[in-house]
């Protein structure tokens, strides 16, 4: 009876052991097929395969973020294809490969159908680039590179075009002087409810434009028609502060406003022509001396203890006083 018993519960424990894993393998191939759906761009290029081309270069094209990353290259084999490339490689090849000349490479075609650049020269190389590839929707939206120390700036031009994402989100301002304003995410709002109301920047051509905020800086290698790129942390439009709800998106279906969005707010899209004598150089980056820090310090200590003030109302100066000394001891 015994023995009965115990192979009984064995064969139970069997069947549900063989259960479990047949239920096991679909959560499995569901997990494996979620990893392959999440693969970045980055992964995906590393596991394609680089193709040969051979083409003559027939123009060169600036992105949404004002570099040059782009070319109509005019193959046998191909047709006319856009063959975008990383913003560092522009100067190399302006120089090496001007247009109307022959251009040998190795491409891999993207999630989006543009082909990449992922060597130069005829011969197949053992290392390939495997990215760099990204929009310029996408540089405008990613953290600003700016040196360390760098100072503070307040630029002030006329505004002459508004960069807009495909999705509307205003990404930055165009300077008539060729200074690239990014705007910051603090000021946009991403909903079009405010439209008309007092909070909104009037956001029309010919605007007076005040920016604040460290240059960013610009690799070597790279052609851009801005002279200067700004991290802004703080616009104002017209003498007016832009506040949280300042920046609207745009309509997306540019087709709606017609000749008054090419006239006010300016060619958007990915990619544009250039040609020689519309790139700029940018000054080198401001840096802040020894006394600007000790000034920025104070400054942040000073906003610190205004915050705390704020928040607790009248409170334990004695408590409050040594958390200070907390801090400057930390910094």
């Amino acid at each position: 009876m015994c023995k009965q018993n115990r192979k009984s519960q064995w064969k139970t424990m069997l069947a549900g052991a063989v259960a479990a894993a047949c239920i096991a393998v679909p959560f499995a191939t569901t997990s494996h097929a979620d990893n392959t759906k999440s693969m970045d761009r980055h992964s995906m290029i590393l596991s394609a395969n680089p193709e040969q081309v051979s083409g003559t270069v027939e123009k060169y094209y600036t992105d949404r973020s004002g570099f040059v990353t782009a070319m109509d290259l005019s193959t046998s084999t191909m047709g006319v294809q856009k063959v975008r490339f990383a913003p560092s490689w522009a100067s190399r090849l302006w120089q090496n490969n001007p247009a109307g000349s022959t251009l040998d490479g190795w491409v891999v075609q993207g999630n989006d159908g543009i082909y990449n650049l992922v060597s130069i020269g005829a011969d197949r190389p053992n290392r390939f680039l495997t990215n760099d590839f990204h929009t310029g929707t996408e540089r405008l939206q990613s953290t600003p590179w700016i040196w360390k120390d760098s100072k503070s700036e307040t630029v002030t031009g006329e505004l002459n075009k508004v960069i807009i994402s495909e999705k509307g989100e205003v990404l930055a301002l165009e300077l008539k002087d060729g200074t690239l304003v990014r705007v910051p995410r603090t000021v946009k709002n991403q909903e079009q409810g405010a439209h008309g109301s007092k909070h909104e920047a009037q956001l029309f051509k010919g605007a007076e434009v005040t920016a604040w905020g460290p240059q960013v800086w610009q690799a070597r290698g790279d052609i851009s028609i801005y002279g200067q790129r700004i991290a802004t942390t703080g616009l104002s439009i017209n003498g007016k502060t832009v506040g949280a709800i300042g920046i609207q998106n745009f309509e997306t279906n540019s087709s709606l406003l017609g000749s008054i969005f090419e006239q006010v707010h300016g060619a958007n899209g990915e990619f544009s022509p250039f040609e020689e004598g519309m790139a700029r150089q940018a000054p080198p980056p401001s840096m802040m001396s020894p006394k600007d820090k000790m000034h920025m310090h104070e400054r942040m200590r000073r906003n610190r203890r205004h915050w705390r003030q704020d928040r607790m109302g009248t409170h334990d100066r004695v408590q409050d006083q040594q958390h200070e000394k907390d801090l400057e001891a930390n910094e």
